[in-house]
């Protein structure tokens, strides 16, 4: 049986969609109900930020009050979030690109993402992006290793949906509205699946 590479034509096709985890990712908690932004997707791997894992022990406040040189500044703390187990001694910015900035990526559907502490800083005092999500460390693919997740029926890909990734007050049903978006029931999920 010859199989179908749905990605052969269409080297960067995930580049700004979502990847939402299915049952069969139980085995991995790391990555158990979670939706991943795919901020680049080619031929030598992908990279992308789960945007719906807070990480409460972290207060991002107390990090830039440490780094900052300006005792008169006093920053708000911002909701930090477990972008990926790759780079984890990294931050990273996803944002709407309403900032300017020097971007790591300047991705599909007006985003952008960042890594300084000067955009950190300002979004803590009201002055940065009017959208953002600060994630510790990444996701990363190597060449060919996402799509066999795909094949494996490991991920659904879902469109993009700034609603999904910023809406910071309740990452619990970001991994359900994925799902709702997709048309599908979680209770109509299998952990085993098969292949016609």
């Amino acid at each position: 049986m010859t199989k179908i590479n749905i990605f052969k034509d269409q080297e960067t096709y995930l580049t700004g969609q979502l990847l939402v985890a299915t049952p069969a990712m139980v085995h991995d908690s790391i990555f158990s109900k979670s939706v991943i932004f795919i901020v680049s997707h080619n031929h030598t791997g992908s990279i992308g930020v789960v945007v719906n894992n807070p990480i409460n022990m972290v207060q991002s406040s107390i990090i830039l009050n440490s780094l900052s040189k300006d005792d008169s500044v006093n920053y708000n703390n911002i909701q930090v979030y477990f972008g990926g187990p790759v780079e984890q001694n990294r931050g990273f910015i996803l944002h709407t690109n309403d900032y300017k900035t020097n971007p790591i990526f300047e991705l599909k559907n007006d985003l952008v993402l960042s890594s300084n502490i000067d955009i950190l800083k300002d979004i803590s005092i009201g002055m940065g992006p009017s959208r953002s999500l600060f994630t510790i460390g990444c996701t990363g693919w190597a060449k060919g290793q996402l799509e066999r997740e795909i094949s494996e029926n490991q991920w659904l890909i879902a469109p993009f949906s700034e609603n999904i990734i910023f809406n910071n007050n309740n990452n619990s049903e970001k991994w359900n509205l994925a799902m709702k978006n997709l048309g599908v029931k979680d209770y109509a999920l299998s952990i085993v699946a098969g292949h016609a």
